[in-house]
């Protein structure tokens, strides 16, 4: 927690199938620290630790740590509406930016940020075939409206799409402010591994958002 590391909800749902957001997954922890005996706990730990001051400190500490590491690390939303469509592009790469910005529950933004190489919007592979869904097209941002042709549209439906099933299989709970994708690419030139995510028109169409995610 104090790394700021995010459970496995796809792992946990599959061993506890009532986790099904991480709202849950921390409500039920939060109960469940309630029935730990620190009596036990201490038996169970000290063997396992040779500097016994460590520990003991710890002992003493470990349920404020919890919640303290909670609220710092862990700021969980629930999304509500999507706000406004923020399209861009970073002119020395030429690579397209699409920003979804929802309103949440507790009165602040979450942004879900698609990163896409601007070869989707030059050959004939990136050409989906997808109807653009009219009701967005007033959400939509942007500075420069020659980014904005029917192609980009297209993509706007289909992550929009996208967005909405990542959303229900979180059952709107989200975790921060903002969830970036890898840059989508259709080349495997200068491959990076951690940032790049390398797709055909095929796969990124039936690809979930959480396919994208670095």
């Amino acid at each position: 927690m104090k790394k700021g590391i995010i459970p496995d909800l796809n792992y946990l749902k599959a061993k506890a199938p009532g986790m099904s957001n991480l709202r849950k997954v921390f409500d039920s922890l939060t109960l469940q620290i309630n029935k730990v005996s620190d009596e036990n706990l201490e038996q169970d730990l000290k063997p396992l630790f040779p500097d016994q001051n460590y520990i003991q400190n710890w002992l003493a500490n470990w349920r404020e740590s919890y919640f303290y590491y909670l609220k710092k690390n862990y700021p969980i939303k629930t999304v509500a509406d999507l706000q406004s469509i923020e399209v861009s592009r970073d002119f020395s790469t030429k690579n397209y930016f699409i920003n979804f910005i929802y309103r949440t529950n507790e009165n602040e933004t979450f942004s879900i940020i698609y990163k896409i190489s601007a070869f989707w919007f030059k050959f004939a592979e990136g050409n989906i075939d997808i109807k653009i869904k009219q009701s967005l097209l007033p959400l939509i941002v942007v500075r420069d409206s020659k980014l904005l042709t029917e192609r980009p549209k297209r993509f706007i439906t289909l992550f929009e799409e996208k967005n909405r099933a990542y959303l229900k299989r979180a059952e709107n709970i989200v975790l921060g402010d903002e969830i970036e994708t890898k840059l989508i690419r259709m080349s495997a030139d200068n491959f990076n591994l951690d940032n790049h995510i390398i797709l055909d028109r095929s796969a990124l169409l039936s690809s979930r958002l959480e396919d994208l995610l670095k």
